[in-house]
């Protein structure tokens, strides 16, 4: 498992799928699913979109990207789908978070 998670916190960004964790591990794929959601508590896949999210989050708070270059960065199709993933699992859009982790960059009213 410690090296599905290492994989994953160094290549979820990349397009890594359960496939290729699969194929560095002894296991097969469906095994390894078992074993990761048993020792984890979440799948291989969902652990992939986590890894991705914590990633945007650092990048907007701490970069002025733009949205359409974090979502390349973070391994998601284009910015909707991080808007829509983002929204889902924190509550919150991402230009959201951002205001709340860089207060500075809201206009003054």
């Amino acid at each position: 498992m410690r090296l599905a998670l290492r994989l994953i916190r160094s290549k979820a960004c990349d397009g890594l799928t359960t496939e290729q964790i699969a194929g560095v591990t002894s296991l097969s794929r469906r095994s390894l699913e078992r074993q990761f959601s048993r020792s984890i508590g979440r799948s291989l896949h969902d652990e992939i979109i986590r890894t991705k999210l914590l990633t945007a989050r650092r990048l907007l708070a701490d970069t002025d990207f733009k949205l359409a270059v974090i979502a390349a960065r973070c391994g998601f199709a284009h910015a909707a789908q991080l808007c829509n993933v983002f929204k889902k699992t924190f509550g919150l859009t991402p230009t959201d978070h951002r205001r709340q982790c860089q207060p500075w960059t809201t206009p003054m009213t």
